[in-house]
């Protein structure tokens, strides 16, 4: 299972994100027995292509909230469309879900360098300012 969303705001291919999102697993909240799944979330610029997978989170099994984080850049064009899919964390289909609320996106990083002259742009790339 799927969803789509049209992002109000695209994701810029010359920025840096990071993202943010609060995800659970209750084993009694189903009518039958359920088993974890992944969380996949994949970024494009047009709809429904799940061509680009951004993250993908373990199997989620942790019936309290846990807040999960991953950076987004690098990417060759502006995200205009997200996809969010809850997917079998085993080899064959089951009934299976995963709770997911609320979700940040922040650009990053906010800069105040103070006394500092590195600024960490995204993971493994900086710039030594003079």
């Amino acid at each position: 299972e799927d969803m789509h969303s049209e992002l109000a705001v695209p994701l810029s291919k010359d920025s840096c994100y990071k993202v943010k999102l609060d995800l659970a697993f209750w084993e009694n909240l189903s009518f039958t027995t359920v088993d974890p799944v992944f969380l996949k979330i994949y970024g494009g610029s047009t709809v429904c292509n799940k061509t680009n997978l951004l993250w993908q989170s373990p199997a989620i099994s942790n019936e309290d909230w846990l807040t999960y984080e991953f950076m987004i850049y690098g990417q060759d064009f502006d995200i205009t469309d997200l996809i969010i899919e809850a997917y079998f964390a085993q080899t064959y289909a089951y009934y299976g879900y995963v709770l997911l609320d609320n979700i940040r996106i922040s650009p990053t990083p906010a800069v105040d360098l103070g006394n500092d002259t590195t600024l960490v742009l995204c993971a493994n790339d900086s710039i030594i300012l003079d």
